[in-house]
């Protein structure tokens, strides 16, 4: 869990599309994390939702400095459903 840069105070959970570019930020303070592949439909059942109810933004696809597109849990989950 990592703080916006848009929203300060607000907590954001990176995502990575594979699991290769998430093992890269692995590092430093994420060291001692694993990057593990999440099925698209639990992602959608599970994490969006628990996300989005804990108040947490989403980072897609950050790069080596852990910067990139942060949006509302509900947003990604519409756009990776085609709704939006």
């Amino acid at each position: 869990m990592c703080e916006s840069g848009l929203a300060p105070g607000t907590g954001v959970m990176p995502f990575w599309s594979g699991e290769e570019l998430a093992t890269r930020h692995a590092v430093g303070e994420w060291s001692g994390y694993r990057a593990v592949a999440i099925d698209l439909d639990e992602f959608l059942e599970h994490w969006t939702l628990g996300l989005a109810g804990d108040g947490y933004l989403v980072g897609i696809e950050w790069d080596a400095s852990l910067e990139g597109a942060e949006v509302e849990a509900e947003v990604l989950e519409e756009m990776l459903l085609g709704e939006r």
